[in-house]
């Protein structure tokens, strides 16, 4: 099935929140980038002060979000929604007057805690939404992340010359359009149905499966995290460029994902979701393996006179396995998260899902970073890359062991 054919089979409230996942990603990315040189270069806040913000945004978002999904269950998707990006507005408003670490720190508390209840309600209500059709959603659903993700920086950078102000502005008209989208294009269905907050909170504790599915492929998400950090960094070492850089990686992992998302569906339903989660996180091992040949140094060495040429070619094609990897992969444990989830509580267990995404990044991601920086200086570079690919192997054989006996 085409792509083309899976958006006429959408509701229109599906196709809204894939359109919405889009402008989230594109809002997020034309700010977040920014934020490092904003902080240091044009306030003066040191760069461990800035490091501080971004660490907080992270907590603030990811820590909550099983807080937040709980919240949204009460009250209503739709209505949850609204208030996250109603609040990821204002906070973005906030920002660009922030000119003080206080400030700035108040403002991303704000963007931190929208975002904990945009992620997981959007999740919740396209897979009510979608119905049958929630894989194929969760695909196009997962290239408008990647779309988004891809674009916002390149809009960023053009934008620079009006200055960082002009450019949270129009993020907030982003995120201002997104929620009256949703308030016009979403119906307030489907009821809330969750039940009593205590009653809640045990009901998701007690899911083991869910626990257990959640640990198991957070790995994913700090996989994820890690390219956005690694591949940069090999990127502008071999090109000498860090603009070049960092743009050929944005965009070439935005169209691996968008040309092969929807056609590794037919993969998926060959293998089961289980075992599509399992290999898709596996692929994006084999793809920072080409990341580890980079740094190792061995391909001037097999391939005389290759220069560069050589190690560039490996990285391009390591970007684009990770991409289809990730491709691979995000669907088929976004459609788990809300089969595992208690009934009337999928937004809780999309957030107890983020919950643990973030909480292993946090750890995982600054010891890729500590790692790199001993690499760099012991002449060892290719320990971060392999570290990364240890994670992906470990969550990979922990989500199909997790299921070995099981009927996907």
């Amino acid at each position: 099935m085409r792509r083309r054919e899976i958006w006429g089979t959408l509701s229109g409230p599906a196709r809204f929140l894939v359109v919405n996942q889009f402008g989230v990603w594109l809002g997020f990315f034309l700010v977040v980038p920014l934020l490092a040189t904003r902080g240091t270069v044009e306030l003066g806040i040191s760069s461990a002060a800035v490091g501080l913000v971004l660490g907080w945004r992270t907590f603030s978002q990811q820590g909550l979000m099983f807080g937040a999904g709980l919240f949204a269950d009460r009250i209503g998707l739709r209505a949850a929604l609204l208030i996250g990006s109603a609040a990821r507005s204002v906070s973005l408003v906030m920002l660009a007057f922030a000119e003080q670490l206080w400030s700035l720190l108040v403002a991303i508390t704000v963007f931190g805690l929208a975002g904990s209840l945009i992620a997981p309600s959007t999740r919740a209500y396209l897979g009510v939404a979608a119905g049958e059709r929630r894989s194929e959603a969760f695909a196009l659903f997962n290239s408008a992340s990647v779309l988004g993700s891809a674009i916002g920086p390149l809009i960023a950078v053009a934008a620079s010359p009006l200055g960082f102000r002009t450019t949270c502005l129009l993020a907030a008209v982003v995120f201002t359009a997104m929620a009256v989208g949703q308030l016009r294009v979403l119906p307030p269905a489907p009821t809330p149905t969750a039940p009593a907050l205590k009653q809640a909170v045990l009901a998701i504790l007690r899911s083991r499966r869910l626990l257990r599915f959640s640990a198991s492929a957070s790995g994913q998400y700090a996989v994820w995290n890690g390219a956005f950090l690694l591949l940069p960094l090999e990127a502008t070492r071999l090109t000498g460029y860090a603009a070049v850089g960092t743009g050929t990686v944005f965009v070439l992992i935005a169209v691996t994902t968008v040309a092969l998302q929807v056609r590794l569906l037919v993969l998926q339903r060959r293998l089961g979701t289980i075992r599509a989660a399992a290999a898709g996180v596996a692929l994006t091992a084999v793809g920072f393996g080409a990341v580890v040949a980079t740094r190792a140094g061995w391909p001037e060495d097999v391939v005389p006179g290759g220069g560069q040429l050589v190690p560039i070619g490996l990285l391009l094609v390591g970007t684009v396995v990770i991409a289809a990897g990730n491709a691979l992969a995000v669907p088929p444990i976004q459609d788990l998260t809300a089969a595992l989830a208690p009934p009337g509580q999928v937004a809780a267990a999309y957030g107890i899902n983020g919950l643990f995404a973030g909480t292993v990044s946090a750890v995982v991601v600054p010891l890729v970073g500590r790692v790199d920086d001993l690499g760099q200086a012991s002449g060892q570079r290719w320990t971060a890359p392999a570290l990364v690919c240890l994670v992906a192997l470990v969550s990979a054989l922990a989500v199909r062991l997790m299921y070995r006996n099981a009927d996907s």
